[in-house]
C-alpha cells in the first residue's frame, strides 16, 4: 500500500464551534486512544489552502513549505500537548508522485505526534479549530465525508470565560464584541447544521461537563473512534508530560497551567459562575444581543428588559463599532 492509499483510508473530522467550550478537553480525550490523533489549532488548512488546494503532484517546494511550517509551528506555538515532530512520512514523499490537498493535510497531522503518527493503528484524525466554523464551505469541498462536532456554550458563560482569560497576547475586548462574535459563530453552526444535517453534531458545553461519560461516548461513536472509560484517566498522561517539560517560556507556562487544569476534576458549579460574576447590566446586554440564537439553543434570558433598554444597548454597540 502506498502512502497516499494509507492516507485515503484515514478519516478526517473536525471540532469546531464557539471557543472556550471544552474543545481542548475533548481533544485530550480523543488523543488517549490508539486509533485517533486530534490536532489542536495549527491553522495548516487555511495557511496553504489557496496555494495547494488544487495540487496534483509532489514538488520540492511542497516538501520545503511543509517542513518549514512545522518547524515554525513548534518554535512559536510551544504546545506540550503535541510532539515530537516526525518528518518520516514527509520525507517519504517523492517528487513527481501524485498527491491531493486532502492527503497533504492528513500527512501534516500525522507528523505532529511522533511515533504515534507512524503506526498503522491510526484510523481517524480530528482537527480542533474554532476558527474553522467560518470556513466550513472550504472544508467540505476538500473533505466531503468529514463530520463536525460543533461545541456551543451559554453566551454569558462564554463572555465570562473570555473576560477571565489569561492567554498571552490577547487583549480584553468589549462585552459587545464577545456577544456579537457568539452570534456569528452560532449562526454559522445552525446554518451548516441545516445543510449538512447528519454530518454535524451540536454539543453543549454544559452537557459535556454535567453528563461527561454519556456525551463523550456519543461523540466518539459519531467520529468512529472506539470509546473506553479509560480515556478519562488522561490526567495520568498529562502529569507524565508535565514531569518531562522544563522551561521558563511564558507561553509554555500558560500551556502547562492549562494541562494542570485539565487534569483536575471538573467543577460543574463553574458553569453558572456568570450569574454571580457578571454585572446585571452585562447580563442584560448579552440577553438583548444574543436573544435570537440563545432561544434557538434553549439558553433562556436571565433578565427583563424594555424597548428603551434594547435601544440603549444597540446605541452603545454602534458607538463601539464607530470608534
Amino acid at each position: 500500500m502506498t502512502l497516499q492509499q494509507k492516507l485515503d483510508k484515514i478519516e478526517l473530522h473536525f471540532i469546531i464551534g464557539i471557543g472556550r467550550s471544552g474543545s481542548t478537553l475533548l481533544t485530550t480525550l480523543l488523543n488517549q486512544t490508539e486509533s485517533c490523533i486530534s490536532v489542536p489549532e495549527i491553522h495548516h488548512f487555511i495557511r496553504f489552502y489557496n496555494k495547494y488546494k488544487n495540487i496534483s503532484i509532489v514538488t520540492k517546494q511542497v516538501i520545503d513549505d511543509y517542513k518549514s511550517y512545522i518547524d515554525l509551528f513548534f518554535k512559536y506555538k510551544n504546545n506540550p500537548l503535541i510532539g515530537p515532530v516526525n518528518y518520516t512520512l514527509i520525507d517519504s514523499l517523492k517528487i513527481g508522485d501524485k498527491i491531493t490537498y486532502s492527503q497533504l493535510t492528513k500527512l501534516v497531522y500525522l507528523g505532529l505526534y511522533g511515533e504515534k503518527g507512524n503506526t498503522e493503528k491510526i484510523s481517524v484524525l480530528v482537527d480542533k479549530n474554532p476558527y474553522y466554523t467560518l470556513q466550513l464551505k472550504k472544508l467540505h469541498l476538500v473533505f466531503p465525508d468529514a463530520k463536525y462536532i460543533a461545541l456551543v456554550r451559554d453566551y454569558r458563560g462564554f463572555l465570562l470565560s473570555n473576560l477571565q482569560s489569561k492567554k498571552i497576547g490577547t487583549f480584553k475586548k468589549s462585552i459587545f464584541y464577545y456577544a456579537l462574535a457568539w452570534n456569528l459563530f452560532i449562526r454559522e453552526i445552525l446554518y451548516y447544521n441545516n445543510i449538512y444535517n447528519t454530518k454535524v453534531k451540536i454539543v453543549k458545553y454544559e452537557d459535556l461537563i454535567s453528563r461527561k461519560e454519556i456525551i463523550v461516548k456519543e461523540i466518539f461513536d459519531f467520529l468512529n473512534v472506539p470509546f473506553s472509560p479509560s480515556v478519562f484517566d488522561f490526567h495520568k498522561t498529562m502529569q507524565h508530560r508535565l514531569s518531562q517539560i522544563q522551561t521558563s517560556d511564558k507561553n509554555y507556562e500558560r500551556m502547562l497551567n492549562k494541562i494542570s487544569n485539565l487534569s483536575k476534576p471538573i467543577n460543574e458549579n463553574r458553569m453558572f459562575d456568570w450569574q454571580n460574576q457578571l454585572t446585571s447590566n452585562q447580563i442584560m446586554a448579552c440577553d438583548i444581543l444574543c436573544l435570537k440564537y440563545g432561544n434557538r439553543l434553549d439558553y433562556a434570558k436571565a433578565s427583563n428588559f424594555t424597548k428603551t433598554d434594547i435601544f440603549l444597548v444597540y446605541l452603545k454597540v454602534s458607538q463601539v463599532i464607530l470608534k
